[in-house]
């Protein structure tokens, strides 16, 4: 496990686009790396084969807080209707609200959402409270738009004209984390 997720880390592991550098902010977001790009103890739980998918639906539940406070099955919902809800949190034009939702989905696609409900819950210590309140505060429109500017899942890696697609999930980067 690396002390510090950074560009030249993925580059190590074959991921060398400049298109791959977007994977830091959406584990940032997803609470495996803080704000400083080190890996948390969500990251650590991750990379335990037996619970990953299982972690990974969890964090996804955490990330995207507005959209699955809009329907608790968020990752049953199709495209169409993800996008749709999407657009009435953020506010933003076609464009984005798609590749949310691409990421969204490919995100989903490797997680067990039934095994992130058999976890075992873990109080927090006061390191973890100290750890929350030193991470960045990223926008996140997928958050709950009642509890203000919260950390989440930053998307400003998707506002780039450069990026002809969204993030993606594949199963060679998921192996590699």
């Amino acid at each position: 496990m690396p002390p510090k997720f950074t560009n030249p880390f993925l580059q190590a592991l074959g991921f060398k686009s400049t298109n791959d550098r977007a994977f830091i902010n959406v584990w940032k977001g997803l609470g495996f790396l803080d704000g400083s790009s080190t890996p948390t103890e969500h990251y650590k739980a991750f990379r335990d084969k037996a619970i990953a998918k299982g972690v990974l639906a969890r964090q996804i539940r955490l990330a995207y807080k507005g959209l699955f406070g809009v329907d608790e099955n968020a990752q049953n919902l199709t495209a169409e209707v993800i996008k749709g809800k999407l657009a009435t949190l953020t506010g933003k034009d076609d464009t984005v609200p798609k590749k949310m939702v691409a990421t969204f989905k490919a995100l989903c696609k490797e997680a067990d959402f039934a095994a992130a409900d058999n976890l075992p819950k873990k109080t927090a210590s006061p390191e973890d409270a100290a750890q929350a309140a030193a991470e960045v505060v990223v926008e996140s429109p997928a958050l709950d738009q009642v509890t203000p500017r919260l950390p989440g899942l930053a998307f400003s890696h998707i506002r780039s004209t450069s990026i002809s697609q969204p993030p993606a999930m594949s199963p060679s980067m998921m192996r590699f984390l």
